[in-house]
């Protein structure tokens, strides 16, 4: 699901958030973090959804046709 890139670029705009404020809560940033990763999850099932809709609708084409 996640490669390590994606991981990578989301830990590192977290700590970039987490360093560029006065007083950082590592809670609210661990967070955002797990909450990201869950979209993420979200994204993959649904764009694995897609082929299964688009054959779906082809075949009502078909039928109607």
């Amino acid at each position: 699901m996640l490669n390590r890139r994606q991981i990578r670029i989301k830990a590192m705009q977290i700590l970039f958030a987490y360093y560029s404020e006065e007083k950082p809560d590592i809670v609210k940033y661990e967070k955002i973090l797990f909450e990201s990763f869950d979209r993420f999850r979200d994204l993959y099932i649904a764009l694995l959804l897609i082929p299964a809709e688009m054959q779906a609708k082809a075949i009502e084409k078909i039928e109607a046709g």
